[in-house]
Formats: structure tokens, sequence, C-alpha cells
């Protein structure tokens, strides 16, 4: 029944997803006489079909407008039930290593599903790995006909129209693969039909690799070539010559790894918090939750470091990229039985990683002065890990309204809870109650009844409840400044906070000789308008403060997340993304509670070759310990921001910093005995040590390894990849690479399931992904030969499509060398005559009009995109100084460099 209803073309067609692949799609199934049903989720590209418009630049509006008896757009998964023959056409977005996303193909399959007739033809065009046909889609699906169809559309390239390209065809059974087959024999001249599903995804993916690798191989020859001195474009045209056993791949501005041991600990970031959690604990409590690594805040990869004067700043984002899972973009995780080496880098101060032999892992390369990637089992004693210094400081405000939070979080206290001004009285305002006015206060239910009357801003005002003795208020509006941080970070040392039902109390607890920090704790919550109560515990030489305030209470707990005891204690996920002195501040709370100083006795006794000795003691010893174990790596990130490297001790929890330069950048954090303790010591300083175990280079600090050892005990193993940056920080602040290898890389993914080592596809992976950092080093060598820091200067970004000639962004390197360059401190200016806008980090950029003018203020162009449109002559005669990534200036000019 359904082969007749094909032939006679009485089938209505149905395609899921209207892109770049849909479009071209639903035109040619409408042209060759189907009744076409395009579904999308955009509304505005559906209703712009609609009205005879398109939203691709190569396809004209007649092309739609030709179509309208047969094609119509719709956002109705219903419209569906029309239709015996549906095609899925969705992305699989790639992350910039090119690692489809499947979610999109089983969202479609699952709206699909409730609409189908029975023994439906449901073909998938998408890229994906094989076996997703017959797992995902089939178990969905299980009365369909089911075929895979790859797409080989090529946005851009107008030399094949869409009959003239061959359609790869293969069915989950014959029968699916015969109806495909008549189907698309409609609409292409040569249909191949192959012997199932699995055969034609991996077709489509050898296709994809194919050029992965050959564009790869080119992009590594031109490394080379740059060292050699030789024109590496003038070699491919010479290559050329030959008419047989050669095609040509150019290169470009620009897609490895093993696995996590299950108990090493990765920072990861819910949005609401901070925490450290291994990685068998990521998977097993928080694979389905919402979720992103600490580190995706960090952009590295193998950059050159340099000291020059203005320095080039290896600069983190300012803000860290926001993921929605599971809406946009995932985190992989995946868990499997493994008998592959686990390597242990043990580094000096006790730092350790735990991973599987051919996990990437970024080193500090002494002789290059570049941050470079290497197996585990590469790494070798004296190699040095690498752990950033710099935390992003998001643009995000640090002022807290606590009436608005009562108001939408616990609607239960609004009349429970009062306002009063901080300063006069409310006696001015005759309208309200005589109690209100002789009392000079106002519940906050009436107060929100008429605050527009009232005129009184909110920052006046305090917010508290209880009567009489036990009445306790508190800034209605609190702005986290450097006293406030300091108080909380007394809080995350010496504090505990406890529900008693009828309020909640928050206690700090000194040892009592502890003057100065008792002193400064009282002088915040008196300068804030808090009440608080004291007393000595003389039997356990303890002085504890009480505030007693359900206000703020609530807002430790729950506004900030502090943690309510030793064991959960964290900084406030807003404070430690806010600023390096608010940072400075809550460290230091935390240190001059829990932290130590320690001064050995100036003269030491030992026993040496038979005899005994006595040296002289010049040293001191800081200390830290917590409970915490999000805390205790949340500390060490701030001492890696302070330039300070703590030694881990074999206490869980306890770290200890030696050094006199330690001690001069810590001392500041600490005040009475502590700070006099740190600063004799330094008084004591004779001569300066020089050691060799770190290194600190603009914003990285280094530390060497010490020893690697590999061991072959099976056990599971977590796998681990993040999207856009690529990168985990683990235990200790160490910065380390995903697991998962790259590109088209579920094959690889699905191989390394199998016990296959895909070592093609992942070595082709790690060239492509640092092209654009080579090509970001190359417009710093450039600007240097002129005298010029890329810090402060204007880069023209020419061309942000993934292709010459289309208006897709998608997964450019255009748009991972603009963020590079941003994140060093360039003004970066890009244009594009396809692309208005793009963007960035959550941030619009729009297309500047590329003028004469622009060109010669610049002082480098860079052109990532070698579109048709472009005035060649011009952009060369015209610009100071140009980086050609695509050979688009044939011409040879000392202001430009390929």
């Amino acid at each position: 029944m359904l082969d007749h209803l094909i032939k006679e073309k009485k089938a209505g067609v149905a395609i899921v997803g209207l892109g770049y692949v849909g479009l071209p799609t639903a035109i040619a199934i409408a042209e060759a006489g189907f009744e076409v049903v395009g579904v999308d989720v955009n509304e505005q590209r559906v209703k712009q079909l609609n009205n005879g418009r398109s939203f691709i630049a190569e396809i004209p509006n007649e092309a739609i407008k030709n179509i309208s008896k047969k094609f119509s757009a719709t956002t109705k998964w219903s419209e569906i039930k029309k239709c015996r023959v549906v095609i899925i056409a969705v992305p699989t977005p790639l992350t910039k290593n090119k690692t489809p996303d499947t979610s999109f193909i089983e969202n479609a399959t699952r709206n699909i599903a409730p609409h189908l007739s029975p023994e439906s033809l449901v073909i998938l065009e998408s890229t994906t790995y094989p076996g997703t046909t017959e797992e995902l889609v089939k178990s969905l699906l299980p009365k369909c006909y089911l075929a895979f169809a790859p797409e080989r559309i090529d946005p851009g390239n107008k030399n094949f129209k869409f009959r003239e390209v061959p359609k790869v065809v293969g069915g989950i059974d014959q029968k699916s693969t015969e109806l495909a087959c008549l189907f698309y024999s409609n609409l292409i001249n040569k249909v191949v039909p192959v012997q199932n599903a699995r055969t034609a995804e991996m077709t489509k993916l050898l296709e994809n690799i194919f050029r992965l690798v050959n564009i790869s191989m080119v992009n590594e020859l031109k490394l080379l070539a740059d060292r050699m001195d030789i024109d590496f474009w003038e070699v491919i045209e010479a290559a050329k010559t030959k008419p047989l056993g050669f095609y040509p791949f150019y290169p470009g501005p620009g897609v490895g790894g093993h696995c996590f041991e299950e108990n090493q600990r990765v920072i990861v970031d819910n949005g609401l918090e901070l925490q450290s959690l291994t990685v068998k604990e990521i998977y097993r409590n928080t694979v389905t939750k919402t979720i992103r690594s600490l580190s995706q805040v960090f952009n590295q990869n193998s950059t050159t470091i340099t000291k020059a004067k203005p320095r080039l700043n290896l600069a983190c984002p300012q803000t860290p990229l926001k993921v929605a899972l599971p809406e946009n973009q995932k985190i992989l995780l995946v868990s499997s039985r493994d008998t592959d080496r686990v390597i242990n880098i043990f580094c000096h101060y006790n730092y350790q990683l735990r991973l599987t032999d051919k996990h990437p892992v970024f080193v500090f390369d002494q002789p290059t002065n570049q941050i470079k990637l290497k197996f585990a089992d590469n790494i070798v004693a004296g190699d040095f890990l690498v752990m950033p210094k710099k935390i992003p400081n998001e643009k995000q405000s640090l002022i807290f309204d606590l009436i608005d939070i009562v108001r939408k979080g616990y609607p239960n206290l609004l009349h429970k809870l009062r306002i009063k001004p901080c300063h006069g009285n409310l006696s001015k305002f005759k309208f309200l109650k005589k109690d209100y006015r002789k009392g000079n206060y106002l519940p906050l239910i009436d107060f929100l009844k008429i605050e527009e009357k009232l005129r009184l801003k909110r920052a006046d005002l305090l917010l508290g409840g209880g009567r009489g003795p036990s009445a306790n208020y508190i800034p209605a509006v609190i702005t986290i400044d450097q006293d406030w941080a300091r108080l909380i970070g007394y809080y995350l040392s010496e504090g505990c906070l406890t529900d008693d039902k009828k309020t909640l109390r928050l206690r700090w607890t000194f040892h009592s000789k502890e003057h100065e920090y008792i002193n400064d704790l009282e002088r915040i919550l008196k300068n804030k308008g808090v009440r608080f109560s004291s007393y000595q515990d003389k039997q356990w030489q303890s002085f504890h403060i009480k505030v007693s305030s359900r206000t703020l209470g609530l807002f430790f707990r729950d506004v900030l997340r502090t943690g309510t005891n030793c064991y959960e204690m964290r900084i406030p996920r807003s404070l430690f993304f806010s600023t390096p002195k608010i940072r400075q501040e809550i460290l230091s709370g935390i240190l001059r509670g829990d932290g130590g100083v320690y001064m050995p006795p100036k003269k030491h006794r030992y026993f040496k070759n038979d005899r005994y000795y006595i040296r002289q003691n010049n040293a001191v010893e800081i200390s830290y310990f917590t409970s915490s174990t999000t805390l205790f790596e949340q500390v060490q990130i701030i001492l890696h921001e302070n330039g300070v490297i703590p030694y881990i001790e074999k206490r869980v929890g306890l770290i200890t910093i030696r050094g006199q330069e330690n001690a001069k950048k810590l001392i500041n954090f600490f005040d009475g005995e502590k700070r006099r303790l740190i600063a004799y010591y330094l008084s004591l300083i004779k001569k300066k040590n020089d050691f060799h175990l770190t290194k600190e280079v603009d914003d990285y600090l280094f530390i060497k390894v010490k020893e690697v050892k590999g061991c072959y005990a099976p056990q599971v193993v977590y796998s681990l990849e993040v999207d856009k940056t690529n990168t985990l920080l683990t235990t200790g602040g160490i910065l380390v690479h995903n697991c998962i290898p790259l590109d088209p890389f579920y094959l690889s993914w699905k191989a390394r399931e199998l016990g296959f080592f895909a070592r093609f596809i992942e070595l082709a992976g790690e060239i492509n992904e640092l092209m654009p950092h080579h090509i970001v080093t190359k417009i710093i060598g450039a600007l240097n030969r002129k005298r010029k820091s890329l810090n402060g200067s204007k880069i023209l970004v020419l061309g942000v499509a993934y292709k010459k000639d289309i208006d897709d962004p998608r997964e450019s390197p255009a748009l991972e060398i603009i963020k590079i360059l941003m994140h060093k401190k360039a003004i970066v200016i890009y244009n594009d005559p396809h692309i208005p806008q793009i963007v960035l980090d959550g941030e619009k950029i729009y297309s500047s009009p590329l003028t004469p003018d622009l060109l010669k203020r610049v002082d480098c162009v860079a052109i990532t995109t070698d579109h048709s449109a472009y005035d060649y002559k011009l952009i060369s005669r015209k610009a100071k100084l140009i980086v050609d990534t695509r050979n688009a200036i044939k011409e040879r000019r000392d202001n430009i460099i390929k």
C-alpha cells in the first residue's frame, strides 16, 4: 500500500527540521510533486516561509513561492498525521570538537511518534554514529519502516544540484530499504542502496573523516612548513599539477583522550553553588541534572607565554560559558569497565592525578615557553602541570534586595516581618496607624501595598522581626562589600547555623585569645546594624558570638547557600565569581578563623653520622584545615589566584604553606599574633631561597611532576567531555583536557565502547584543535614585528562563516579566534557580508561595514573566510598588516603574512 502511494506521489511527506538540509530537501520533494509539510520549532522561520520568504541566502524567495501550492510550514507536530513519509533532518549540534548531540534526534522522534500511521516510512538524514537508527529511533518507533539516508548537501557549493548528488540509503530491514530507495528515486538521479542503516551511517562518517584527516594532515604540514620557511600554499599548487593520485586539501584556521579513575575529583557548578565531586559521584548523582564543569570558564590550549612588556596575558574568559542542559548542550559522561593502564602522576607538594594512559594533560614546555598537550603515559618526572590563576569575574550584582527575596520566595513571612527606617521615623506619614508611627515600624505586607506612596528607598530600610529584646533588624538591601565578605569568611571557618523553629541562629566561635578577630567581627556586625550577643566559655577557652535572625539566616542558608555546618561550608557562587578583592577578604576571614601560624624552635638538635648537631631555624608554617571538600578546593584555587601553591597534607582537608615568598603574599590576610609571627619571620630573612618545584608565568602556575607510576588493575573508569572549552579543573586546581576523542567523534567514542582505539581520528582532532591558537600566535608575532602588543590592538576579522560564501557560522574556527583575541585584551571587530551578527558568550556582536577608512584604522586584518564579495586588492592596499589564513590574496607584499 505505501509503495503504491509513493509511486503515485500521494504519500504526504513531512520534513522535521527546516535548516540547511531540511529546506532544500523540502523544496526538491515539493518540486517532484509530493505534498510537503515542514515542521520546525522556530516560529519566526515558519512564518517567514509561509510568507514566501527564504532565510537561507543561496535559496531565493522565488524557490519558496514556486512550491507554495505543495508546501506549508508549521510548528505543530499534529500536522504530521497527514503524512506517510517523514524525514528527520534536525541538527546534531557539534561542540568545538564536533561531537554530535543526539538529543535533537530523540526529541524529534518522540514528538512524531503519536501522530504516525501504522507502517509509515521514517528516514533519518542527520549525521550521527553507526547504530543510531537501529538502537535509538527503532526503540521509539517499533512499528515503522526505518532507514538512514545521509544528507550530502554542501552549502555554498553551486557545482552540484540536489538531483545530481547520489543518495546512499540503508534500512533496518529489506522492506525499509526498498521503500526509501523508491521514495528517493523520485528526487535523485542515482540512489545507492547499502546493506543496512549502520552501513549508511558509517558511509557518512567516512566522508566526513576523510576530509577531517586530510585537512588535519595539511594543517600539520603547514605548521612544519612555517618553521622551515616554505610557502605551503605554493607547495599545494605544485602538487595539484599531478593528474592522478592526489586531491588537494587546504590548511585553514581550524576538532582527546581517555578517562578518569573513579575517585578523581572535578570542580562542577550547577548554577546555584560550586561542588567538588568525584567523577563517580557526578555519574551517579548528577548526570541527569543541569551541570557544567567549573573549568569551562578557563579557555586554554597550546598557547605561547611571554614575559615581554607589555605582557601578553593568557587571560581566562571573563564570564563562564552558560550551558543549559539538556535543551542546548551536553556534558557527555560515560562509565565503562576498562583495563587500560591507570597512570598516577605525583607532583611535588603532594598534588596528584589519576587517569588512563592516553588521557591528554596540559604541560608547560620550558624550552618553547608554551603550554602543550601530552598523553598521561608520556608525562615524566620534571614536567610541569598547569594550574590557572585567574578566576573569571561574572558581570553580576552583589546587591541583594531581601524584601524582594522574601516576597518571591517566602510569602509566609510577609505578615511576620517588619520594616523600619535606618534614619528618621515614620511619624510624618499621618495616614499610617498610630501604633506604626509610634513604634516606628510597618509590617512588611502593609509596606508592599503602599510602597509607592511612602517613597522610601529600600536601601534606607531595615528588615526584621521579633518584639522587645528579641527583635533584630538587618539592612533590607545587602551590598556585599569587603566587610561583608570577611564576615562570610569568618562564618565559613568558625560559624554554624541552627534552626530552633522560632528563628534561625548564626554562631561564630573563636579562641578567647583571638581578640583582634573577635573585635573585627563585632565591629562589622555593629556597622551593619545587626544585633548580636556574646559570651565567653572559660572552661573551653572559647568566645561565642550569636545572631538570632530568621532573615539573615535565610540569606546565608538559602540565598548565598553557604552551608550550615563544617561539612557543608562553601564560598557562595556569586562571591566566588565576583572580584579578586572580595575573594581576598573571604579568604582573609577563612584563614583568620581556621588558619594556623607556627614557628619551630630557633634551635633544632638532630643526629647525623654518629654525632649531634644544632641548627639555627628560621621558618614559618601557615596551615589551614576544613572538613568541607568543596571549601578545601575553593581555598586552593583562591590561593593559586594570589600566586600561592600550598602543600596538600596526608590528612584529608589539611594544607600547609611554607617559604618566604608565600609568607610575604599571605601576611596581610592575617591580624593579631598570627600576623606578628609572620612579620617576625620575614624580619629574620637574610637571603632569598630559590626553589625550582613551581613556576609562575602571567596567569598560570606550574607545578613540577615528581614521579609517574602506572598499573593495569581492571576497574570502572569515567569519560567526561565538556563542551566549548574541552577542559576540566581537577583536584587542587590542575587543568586537564577532555576525555573523549574529538570531531565526527561519536564514531571514535563508539569504537572505544567496542575496545577499539581510533588513533587517526583522535590525532586529526588534536591537530585541528591547535589551529585557532596557531593563527592567534601568527597575529601576535606579526604585531610584535611592528613593535605593537596584542593587548589593546584593533583586529579586524574578515569572515565568520564556517565556509566561503554562505551565511552559517556553526563551528566556525573564526569564532574561536575572536574569543581568544578578546580574552587576550585585543579590540576585535568583524565583517561578514553574509552574517550581520554573531553571539559570543551570550553577547551580540554586529558586523562592521568594510570601508577603506576601517582598513586604515585597524592594526591588523585577519582573513578567516575567503568570501568572494571581498575586494582583496583594496584590502591589501589599505590594511597596515594582514594575516591571510586562506591564501585569499595571491600577491606577495611585505604587509601580508600567509
